[in-house]
C-alpha cells in the first residue's frame, strides 16, 4: 500500500469541503488488509514456525504448560490461511516457574486476608493473622498503613479464592514499600466484578415456537429423541414437549385405544394428511433464543461485560460474532455504507513553537499541535493532527463520521424500538484504529451519534466495515446479553429452555489498584506479586486523547494504573479479560517494572507508558506541549519476561507495549503474539534511549494494516535532556537488538517499521522474518541497520532496503544498511529507493544510498535493485561502485535459513 504526502493546503481544503457540506453523505468501505507474506520455497512457513517454537522454550524455559500450549496453538496453525504445520513437543523438563524475589522481609508486619465467598464478611474481631485474617483486600493495605505509616515494608498477603473489590483500592506515598501478593501455594484473584445472584425467569413470547398440528396423520419414522415414546394425555401436550426442546422439529401423538403414545423426532416429515385416524401429526419452526431475565441490585452502573463462568459474555449485536474468538472480518457488516460527513465545529485553535529540528529539511521540525474545533473530543482536545502543518502518510486533518445510513438489508432486525446507547463500532478506513460511537438520536434510516471516533488518533470522514452493539433486538444467539437500564434487569439468552447456570459476574470496576503519587511525593516500592487481575469493565468510550504526534490515541486509565511512582512493580500475576488497558505507567514514574507476568485476552493495550509535557502557549492544554525538560515521564521503565497474547479484543489499536512522551524504556524477553496491531509501538521519538531486545513477536498486525510488528514515528518536536543531560530537541539513540520478528499477516511495514519522521535507531542481529528495513520514510533519518537477517523481505513489496520514494536523507543524516543477511526470492529486488526525480546513476552523487558488505542470497543469484528511473541487476548495481563489498550468493534450504537465525541470536 503506497502512501502519499497530503499538503497543508490540500488537507484545509478537506476540512472546508465537510464544513460546507455536512448533510451530505458519503460512501466509503475499506478493504480486508491483505497477507504481507512473500512467495517463499516450500516449507518455509512450517520451518520458522518451528523454529520460533524452540526460541520461545529458550527465551522463557520457565514456560508453563498451559503457556506452551497457547503458543502451539498459534504456531501450528496459520488462523488466516489455515496451514497446519507439525511441531515437535518433546519434553523439555520444565523448570520451576519464575518466584517472587524474596519473602516479605523478616521482622516486618505481615496481614494476612481470606476471601470468604460472602459479601456480607465483616472484618470486626479479625486482626488480619493468619488465623484471624480479614476479609477484605482494602482492609490489610488500611492494616500495613496504620502499621508503617509507608516508611518500611510491609506486605499483605492474599488466601487463595476470588476478591471482588467493589471499589478500586487507592495507594498513596502513605503506602510506600507496601506489597501485595498472592499466599504462595494459593491462587488469589483480584476481580473487578461483581459476583451477581441471578434469580433466572423466562422472558415472555421469547423462546415459543409455532408448531403446526395435521389431524389424523402420521409422521414418518425419522430419527427419535432420546426418551421418545412417553405418554401424555392430550396431543397438546405432546406438541408442548416438542416445542420446548430445540432438537425437536417433528411428531407424533397417538390415540389407539387408551396408549397415548408422544414420539418427539430430530427429523422426519409429515405423512399423508387425514390417512391416520386418531393420531396427530405436528412440525415446529426453527427454533428461537430462549431469553432469560434477572433483576439486578438497585442502583448497579450499566453492565457493559460479563463473565459467564469465567469466559467472556458477548454484548447484543448484529452481525453475531465472539470478539474473543472471531477475527475480522467475521462480525463485521462488509458492504458500502453511508456515513454522514461531520458537523461543523469550527476551526481549531493553532499551536506553534519556535523549537526548530535543524536535521528535518522540512518535515516535523517543530512542535505543532491544534486546539478545539474537531478535536474538541478529545480530553485533553489537543492533536497534531488538528495543526496547519501535518504531514506524513495519508495525512490529513482530523474529522470522524456524525452518523450512518441504513436499509432492512443491512440491518435486518430493524426498526428498533429504542437504539439510543447502542455502539457503532467502526473500522478507521485503512484499518489504522476502531472507532466506537454512541447512539444518541436515530430515525427510520439514520443512526446518529455526538459521542465517540476519539479512539484513534487519525479521522478521516467516511467509515469502514462496522457492527452494531447494545440493542435488545439484537439479543438473538445463545450466551449475548444487554442490560435493560430502565427495567433494572438482565438479559441473557441461554441454549433451548434449560435455566442458566454457574457463575454470573458483572464488570463493574475500570481500575483495580490505583498507584498514586507525584513528582514531588512519589509513592515508592510498592509490588504487585503473584496474583490473578480479572474482571474491569471496558473504558473505549472514557475521555481519550493522541499523546503525541503518531497515529494513536488512548485513555489514561487502566486495570493497574501508576502515576508519580518510584521503583514500583507488577511481576508473577495474570492478567487476563480486563476489558480496558491492563497496566499503565502515567506522568513521573521511574523505575517501574513489568516482571514475569501473563497478560492475555485485554480489551486494549497490554502495558503503556505516557508522560506529561508543558507548554507556555495560553491555549495549551495541562499536561501537552513540547517541553519534556521537566522530567514528569516515564524513565528507566522495565518489561522483561512477560508472555502477552491475544489483545485487542475490543480496541483493534491495541499492543503489547506502547509508548509516548516516554524515555530510556527496556522492553526485553518477552514473547508477544496474536496482536491486531503493531506488537510494540513507540508514538514518538521524545528522549529516545529505550532498548528493545531478545524479545518474539509474530502474528502482529492481525487485524489492521500498513505498519509493522513493531512501529515507530516522530512527528513532533520535544525538548528534554535525555540524550547529554542538557535540554535538546535530538533524543539518544534507540537500540532494537536481537529480536526474533516475524512481519506476518498485514505487516507490510516491514519487520520494524519507522514510519514518518522516525529517527535515531540503531537496529542490528535481528532475526527479521518476512521484514525488511524501512528507510527515510518522510524525511526519518539517522537511523542505522546492521547484522541483520532480513529473510524473504517485504517492505510495501518485496525488498530488503526499502528507501522512501519522496527523497533521500540530508548526507549528514543518511540511513545506513551494512552487513546484513538479505533472503529473497525469484525476481526479488535488493533495493528500492526513489525515483528519477531525485537521482540518476549517472551522476553517482546523487544516489543517496548507504549500502555495503551485505549478503544478497537469492535463486540463481538474480536479484535487482530499483530505483533512480530504472532497475538494475546486482551486478550492474555493484559495479556503479556506490555499494563497498556486498555479495550474492545462490539459495540456500530452508533449514540452513533457520540455523543462520539460530546462530544470530544464540539458541
Amino acid at each position: 500500500m503506497w502512501r502519499v504526502l497530503v499538503t497543508v493546503a490540500v488537507a484545509a481544503s478537506i476540512v472546508a469541503t465537510a464544513a460546507a457540506s455536512a448533510t451530505v453523505q458519503t460512501t466509503s468501505t475499506s478493504s480486508t488488509p491483505p497477507l504481507t507474506s512473500p512467495p517463499t520455497p516450500e516449507g518455509f512457513e512450517c520451518a520458522w514456525r518451528e523454529t520460533a517454537w524452540d526460541y520461545a522454550h529458550a527465551l522463557k524455559p520457565d514456560l508453563t504448560a498451559a503457556q506452551a500450549g497457547t503458543l502451539y496453538d498459534s504456531l501450528h496453525r496459520d488462523s488466516i490461511t489455515g496451514l497446519v504445520c507439525n511441531i515437535s513437543v518433546a519434553d523439555r523438563g520444565r523448570p520451576a516457574r519464575y518466584q517472587a524475589d524474596a519473602p516479605p522481609p523478616p521482622g516486618s508486619p505481615v496481614f494476612y486476608v481470606a476471601a470468604s465467598g460472602s459479601s456480607d464478611c465483616s472484618d470486626s474481631g479479625n486482626d488480619g493473622s493468619i488465623g484471624k485474617p480479614f476479609c477484605h483486600v482494602q482492609r490489610g493495605v488500611d492494616a500495613c498503613r496504620a502499621a508503617v505509616g509507608g516508611d518500611s515494608p510491609c506486605s499483605v498477603l492474599l488466601r487463595g479464592g476470588v476478591y471482588y473489590l467493589g471499589a478500586t483500592i487507592e495507594l498513596t506515598p502513605a503506602d510506600s514499600f507496601l506489597t501485595v501478593a498472592g499466599y504462595p501455594g494459593e491462587n488469589a484473584t483480584v476481580s473487578g466484578a461483581t459476583l451477581l445472584q441471578p434469580s433466572w425467569t423466562p422472558v415472555p413470547d421469547q423462546g415459543q415456537r409455532k408448531c403446526t398440528t395435521y389431524p389424523n396423520t402420521d409422521a414418518s419414522d425419522g430419527g427419535d429423541l432420546p426418551g421418545s415414546g412417553f405418554v401424555t394425555a392430550t396431543a397438546e401436550e405432546c406438541v408442548a414437549n416438542c416445542s420446548a426442546n430445540c432438537k425437536c422439529v417433528v411428531g407424533v401423538w397417538g390415540s389407539d385405544g387408551s396408549d397415548h403414545e408422544c414420539f418427539i423426532k430430530f427429523s422426519g416429515t409429515i405423512g399423508t394428511p387425514g390417512a391416520k385416524a386418531g393420531n396427530t401429526a405436528f412440525m415446529c419452526d426453527v427454533c428461537t433464543p430462549h431469553v432469560w431475565q434477572t433483576k439486578l441490585p438497585a442502583g448497579m452502573n450499566e453492565v457493559t461485560g460479563l463473565l459467564v463462568n469465567g469466559s467472556r459474555g458477548v454484548r447484543a449485536r448484529f452481525p453475531n460474532a465472539n470478539p474473543e474468538t472471531d477475527k475480522f472480518p467475521a462480525g463485521y457488516i462488509d458492504v458500502a455504507t453511508k456515513f454522514y460527513l461531520p458537523k461543523d465545529v469550527g476551526p481549531s485553535t493553532m499551536i506553534h513553537y519556535n523549537y526548530t529540528r535543524t536535521d528535518f529539511p522540512r518535515l516535523f521540525r517543530t512542535y505543532e499541535a491544534g486546539v478545539g474545533g474537531h478535536c474538541s473530543r478529545y480530553d485533553p482536545p489537543i492533536s497534531y493532527w488538528c495543526s496547519n502543518m501535518i504531514a506524513g502518510g495519508g495525512a490529513g486533518n482530523y474529522m470522524v463520521p456524525s452518523g450512518l445510513g441504513y436499509t432492512k438489508e443491512l440491518l435486518p432486525h430493524t426498526p428498533y424500538k429504542d437504539p439510543r446507547g447502542a455502539i457503532i463500532y467502526s473500522w478507521r478506513p485503512g484499518h489504522w484504529a476502531t472507532w466506537m460511537f454512541e447512539v444518541d438520536d436515530w430515525n427510520s434510516t439514520s443512526l446518529l451519534w455526538t459521542k465517540g471516533g476519539f479512539q484513534g488518533g487519525r479521522g478521516n470522514p467516511g467509515g469502514g466495515q462496522w457492527f452494531i452493539e447494545n440493542v435488545r433486538e439484537e439479543l438473538d444467539v445463545p450466551g449475548e446479553f444487554f442490560h435493560d437500564l430502565k427495567a433494572g434487569t438482565l438479559l441473557y439468552v441461554g441454549n433451548g429452555t434449560t435455566r442458566p447456570s454457574g457463575e454470573f459476574e458483572a464488570n463493574t470496576l475500570k481500575t483495580l489498584f490505583r498507584v498514586q503519587g507525584s513528582q514531588s511525593d512519589p509513592v515508592r516500592n510498592v509490588t504487585l506479586s503473584d496474583l490473578t487481575f480479572t474482571g474491569t469493565a471496558y473504558t473505549y468510550m472514557d475521555p481519550h486523547s493522541p499523546p503525541s504526534g503518531g497515529d494513536w490515541s488512548l485513555q489514561r486509565s487502566a486495570a493497574l494504573f501508576f502515576e508519580g511512582t518510584i521503583g514500583c512493580t507488577v511481576q508473577n500475576s495474570h492478567l487476563i479479560r480486563l476489558d480496558g488497558n491492563a497496566i499503565m505507567f502515567s506522568g513521573f514514574n521511574h523505575y517501574g517494572a513489568v516482571l514475569h507476568n501473563e497478560i492475555s485476552y485485554t480489551g486494549d493495550t497490554a502495558i503503556a507508558g505516557w508522560g506529561y509535557t508543558r507548554g507556555t502557549d495560553p491555549a495549551q492544554p495541562p499536561g501537552t506541549g513540547p517541553d519534556g525538560t521537566g522530567g514528569e515521564f516515564p524513565r528507566w521503565t522495565r518489561v522483561e519476561n512477560n508472555f502477552i497474547h491475544h489483545l485487542g479484543i475490543h480496541q483493534k489499536q491495541s499492543s503489547c507495549w506502547f509508548q509516548a512522551k516516554t524515555a530510556e524504556s527496556t522492553v526485553a524477553n518477552n514473547i508477544c503474539f496474536e496482536v491486531p496491531r503493531a506488537g510494540i509501538n513507540l508514538n514518538d521519538g521524545f528522549g529516545g534511549g529505550n532498548l528493545i531486545h531478545d524479545n518474539l513477536l509474530f502474528n502482529t498486525c492481525g487485524e489492521s494494516g500498513d505498519h509493522g510488528a513493531i512501529n515507530t514515528w516522530d512527528r513532533q518536536a520535544f525538548l528534554t535532556t535525555v540524550a547529554t543531560g542538557e535540554p535538546s530537541l535530538t533524543p539518544a539513540y534507540t537500540h532494537i537488538f536481537r529480536n526474533f520478528v516475524v512481519a506476518n499477516f498485514a505487516a507490510d511495514g516491514g519487520c520494524i517499521d519507522n514510519d514518518d519522521g522516525s529517527s535515531y535507531y540503531d537496529e542490528y542481529e535481528n532475526f527479521c522474518v518476512y521484514g525488511g528495513f524501512k528507510a527515510g520514510n518522510f524525511q526519518g533519518h539517522a537511523k542505522k541497520h546492521h547484522g541483520n537477517i532480513n529473510a524473504y523481505s517485504f517492505v510495501y513489496g518485496t525488498t530488503c532496503f526499502w528507501n522512501w520514494p519522496g527523497g533521500f536523507p540530508e548526507p549528514a543524516f543518511q540511513e545506513e544498511y551494512y552487513n546484513n543477511t538479505c533472503i529473497l526470492g525469484q525476481g526479488q529486488n535488493y533495493i528500492y529507493m526513489s525515483g528519477a526525480q531525485y537521482c540518476n546513476y549517472t551522476n553517482k552523487s546523487s544516489v543517496l544510498v548507504e549500502a555495503s558488505g551485505n549478503t544478497v542470497i537469492a535463486p540463481s543469484k538474480s536479484s535487482f535493485v530499483i530505483g533512480c528511473g530504472q532497475n538494475l541487476s546486482f551486478v550492474d548495481w555493484m559495479n556503479l561502485g556506490l555499494d563497498k563489498g556486498s555479495t550474492i550468493q545462490d539459495a540456500i534450504s530452508n533449514s540452513a535459513v533457520m540455523n543462520l537465525g539460530r546462530k544470530l541470536l544464540g539458541f
